[in-house]
């Protein structure tokens, strides 16, 4: 409760009632069952090869860069997320509580106030916008190749 304040006190867009919508839709779309029905569609990724993969996460909706955090973790790589000033709270809170369920995350997940650089040739920086452009893009193509 006290993190959905805090949240709320530094975004004025941001209302209670729509960050515990917020927080109750993520409740609900992360139980296992879902979880698993939604990775099923991307089972065949090459997860090989680990990325450090930078995300510029917006902040305009409460938690609208967990579903990018999410992406990344769950392709197999490393997440790097600067955070929107206007929405700093909320997602490092959800990652605290996942690390109590495993303590491993934390070598998964980081969170910087500093600009995004690629450091070598294993990372890539991902603007919130590409990334979506990029999941459409997927999720187009196993539409279309789960037709034919």
């Amino acid at each position: 409760e006290h993190q959905v304040n805090l949240a709320v006190s530094l975004n004025p867009w941001f209302t209670e009632e729509n960050v515990y919508n917020m927080l109750n839709s993520w409740a609900d779309a992360l139980k296992a069952e879902k979880i698993e029905q939604w990775l099923k569609k991307y089972e065949n990724i090459d997860q090989s090869t680990n990325y450090k993969i930078g995300v510029v996460m917006a902040g305009n909706i409460p938690m609208v860069g967990f579903h990018d955090l999410l992406c990344v973790f769950a392709s197999g790589h490393n997440f790097i997320g600067k955070l929107s000033s206007d929405d700093k709270i909320l997602i490092p809170a959800i990652i605290k509580i996942m690390e109590k369920v495993d303590a491993d995350i934390k070598n998964c997940i980081e969170f910087t106030t500093d600009k995004l650089m690629l450091l070598s040739q294993q990372e890539a920086i991902i603007p919130l916008v590409i990334l979506n452009i990029i999941l459409e893009n997927i999720q187009t193509l196993f539409a279309k190749t789960e037709m034919e």
